[in-house]
């Protein structure tokens, strides 16, 4: 294993993509998002959600300022565990409320994920390399990072799925993949005619720019000081469905929990494209990624690949940290041998050490 070389091609390679690949477009981690999280006050909406945030914080982690913040591990575990099995969490939060709540929750995150981003030359350099060389994306991140940098290159690219995009343009077979295994915060879907659609260029991000994750009822039935809220709300008409005409599309991500749904169709297409892509690339490169516990599906979709391939892969991990720090060690726990490569710089200095 050597942290010192270049790579003259990125041909037959599939790049999986974690929060710490966003960071060098300004995002921040996901260990500090929950920093962020209750500091968003600048208009009602904004108030309303982080109000209703913080006494969740309060009733069920004991939180007050000042406090370590918990995590979004155990957030979004105890909202979806209860949400989808129907269950109250104590006398107060009730199914309903837990729902509304991680709506609120989703929506918050994609707030913190706008106000960061920016254009990263590091980001274009790999994109351009990766793209001529046939290969792939495969991403566990909800933001448009990839997305934003693929448009301004005009670049075809799509999510391996059935769907269109809201200008109405269906991408092609042959595009290039990027395949994003926990939905995305430009993907809508119609419960009407249940067809997947995608932000286009203009508006990237539209789930958050159509408030798609906020419902009128949450703020006027089940949250906290919330009627102007949802009087503004209703009068938002949503995201219109293209092929039927529904007036209010609907989304869905696979939260940070350790009880991700992904019972969902358009991520059974993705993680079927996803096996595949892995199964046959000769190369993997892990790009900010922790290998975190809560992912265990998609560790087990790992395996699977690598263990069904004639030929065995060679693994880089890109991480930002010390040689011997948690990640790493979990890296050669999960891969031992298969691991070659491990630059702990960070994505921007293995751009322009090894692709530059």
């Amino acid at each position: 294993m050597t942290a010192s070389y270049r790579l003259s091609d990125l041909s037959d390679t599939v790049a999986v993509l974690g929060a710490g690949f966003s960071v060098a477009a300004g995002l921040p981690p996901v260990s500090k998002l929950s920093q962020e999280f209750l500091n968003l006050n600048d208009n009602e909406t904004r108030r309303v959600i982080t109000a209703n945030l913080r006494k969740f914080w309060r009733d069920v982690f004991g939180y007050e300022d000042g406090m370590a913040k918990p995590s979004f591990e155990d957030h979004f575990t105890l909202l979806d565990l209860a949400a989808n099995v129907g269950h109250n969490i104590g006398p107060c939060y009730t199914p309903a409320r837990l729902r509304a709540l991680r709506r609120i929750s989703i929506h918050r995150v994609f707030e913190i994920l706008d106000l960061h981003f920016r254009e990263s030359n590091q980001i274009s350099t790999f994109l351009k390399k990766l793209v001529c060389g046939k290969s792939a994306l495969v991403s566990l991140n909800w933001d448009t990072v990839v997305e934003a940098h693929l448009f301004r290159m005009a670049v075809d690219f799509s999510y391996g799925i059935g769907g269109r995009f809201l200008d109405n343009h269906e991408p092609r077979r042959d595009a290039f993949p990027l395949i994003k295994l926990h939905g995305s915060a430009n993907w809508h879907y119609c419960d009407s005619c249940h067809t997947t659609l995608f932000g286009g260029q203009s508006d990237g991000k539209t789930t958050l720019t159509h408030k798609t994750f906020l419902e009128a009822n949450d703020f006027r039935n089940v949250l906290n000081d919330g009627d102007k809220v949802a009087a503004e709300l209703a009068k938002n008409s949503g995201t219109q469905c293209p092929v039927c005409r529904n007036q209010k599309t609907t989304a869905r991500v696979a939260t940070f929990s350790y009880a991700k749904a992904f019972d969902f169709f358009p991520y059974h297409a993705s993680w079927d494209r996803a096996l595949t892509q892995l199964r046959t690339a000769r190369r993997w490169i892990f790009i900010g990624y922790s290998l975190p516990e809560a992912d265990f599906a998609f560790k087990h979709l790992l395996k699977t690949a690598q263990l069904a391939s004639k030929d065995p892969k060679d693994v880089h991990v890109i991480v930002k940290d010390l040689a011997e720090s948690q990640v790493v060690v979990r890296y050669k726990q999960f891969f031992g041998c298969l691991l070659q490569h491990v630059s702990i710089k960070g994505f921007k200095d293995w751009v322009r050490q090894t692709l530059a």
